[in-house]
C-alpha cells in the first residue's frame, strides 16, 4: 500500500450547498418585510430609548473640538451603537454602515434619526465609503464600527487610522453599559438598554494622527485605538454593574463637571440638549 503524503492543496474543497428555491424565496420575503417594518422599529426604538438616562462620561473633550471648529471620528464596536444613535439623532453625522443586508436594516432606522449613512466596509464598498466619509468629514461628524461587519469584537481595521490622517479629525473611542440591560449571543455581543435603564457611556481621549504618518505610526495608533476601546468597555461596565443605589449616587451627586454630558432624553426626537456644568447648550 503507497503511504506517499497527500498533498493537502490538491484536496478539492467541499462544494458549497446551493439553497432551494423555496429557501430563497423565504429569505427574500422576509428581507421584504424587515425593510418595510423601518419605521415600527425605528418608532419602537424612540419609545424605548426616551426611558433611558444618559451619561456621557468624557465628553468635554468632544466639546472642545467642537468648540474650536474642528469635527471628530467617533469609534465604538459594532454592537455599542443603540445610545449613539439616540444621543445624536438629529446632528447629521455621518455612520459608516456595511453593504450587507444588515447595513441596509440600519441605514433606513438611523435615517429616522437624521444620521446619514456611508455604505461600505472592510470587505465590500470599502474604498468608496472612505472617500464619501473624507468629503463628509468636511462638514460634520463621522462615526464607525471598526470591528464591524464580522469582528473578531472590538478589533480596530487599518482604515481607522488611515481615515483620521485623511480628514484631519481626532479618534473618539467609546463603549457604554447600563445597569439594566440585554446582550445577545452574536459575535459582536449586541446590546439592548432596558426601559428606564442608567446607561454609561465612556469616552476615552481624543487622538490625533498627523496627515504623514507613517505605516508604522498608524499600525500603533490602530492598537492604541483597540487598546481604547477595550478599557472604554470595561470601565463602563465597572460603573453599571454597582448596586443601583450607588450608581444613582454616582450619577445625581457626583457632578464632577465639565467633563461629564448629561444628555436629556426628555427633549423632542431630533433636539438632544447637552447639560455641562450649570449651561445648557444646543448644537444644530
Amino acid at each position: 500500500m503507497n503511504d506517499a503524503a497527500v498533498d493537502p492543496c490538491a484536496v478539492a474543497s467541499k462544494p458549497r450547498r446551493r439553497k432551494g428555491p423555496l429557501r430563497r424565496a423565504f429569505k427574500a420575503v422576509s428581507r421584504a418585510l424587515a425593510l418595510r417594518a423601518v419605521p415600527l422599529l425605528a418608532f419602537a426604538l424612540f419609545l424605548l430609548a426616551r426611558t433611558w438616562r444618559v451619561r456621557i462620561v468624557g465628553y468635554g473633550a468632544v466639546v472642545a473640538e467642537h468648540e474650536q471648529g474642528r469635527n471628530v471620528i467617533f469609534a465604538f464596536g459594532h454592537g455599542r451603537m443603540l445610545p449613539f444613535v439616540w444621543s445624536h439623532r438629529g446632528r447629521g453625522v455621518s455612520v459608516l454602515i456595511s453593504e450587507h443586508f444588515d447595513g441596509e436594516l440600519i441605514t433606513r432606522v438611523i435615517e429616522c434619526f437624521r444620521l446619514r449613512a456611508a455604505r461600505g466596509s472592510a470587505t465590500r464598498g470599502g474604498a468608496r465609503a472612505i472617500r464619501e466619509l473624507v468629503l463628509s468629514a468636511r462638514g460634520a461628524d463621522l462615526a464607525v464600527t471598526p470591528d464591524g461587519p464580522r469582528g473578531p469584537f472590538l478589533s480596530v481595521k487599518p482604515g481607522l487610522p488611515f481615515l483620521a490622517a485623511r480628514t484631519g479629525s481626532a479618534v473618539i473611542a467609546a463603549s457604554w453599559d447600563a445597569d439594566r440591560r440585554i446582550q445577545l449571543r452574536s459575535w459582536d455581543r449586541f446590546r439592548v438598554p432596558l426601559p428606564g435603564a442608567k446607561v454609561v457611556v465612556i469616552a476615552k481621549p481624543p487622538r490625533r494622527i498627523p496627515e504623514d504618518a507613517s505605516e508604522e505610526r498608524l499600525e500603533a495608533e490602530r492598537a492604541a485605538i483597540e487598546a481604547d476601546l477595550s478599557a472604554a468597555e470595561e470601565e463602563s461596565g465597572k460603573i453599571a454593574r454597582r448596586s443601583r443605589r450607588d450608581l444613582a449616587r454616582d450619577l445625581d451627586m457626583a457632578r464632577p463637571a465639565s467633563s461629564d454630558v448629561i444628555v436629556r432624553s426628555s427633549e423632542g426626537p431630533c433636539e438632544p440638549t447637552l447639560v455641562r456644568g450649570s449651561s445648557s447648550v444646543k448644537r444644530r
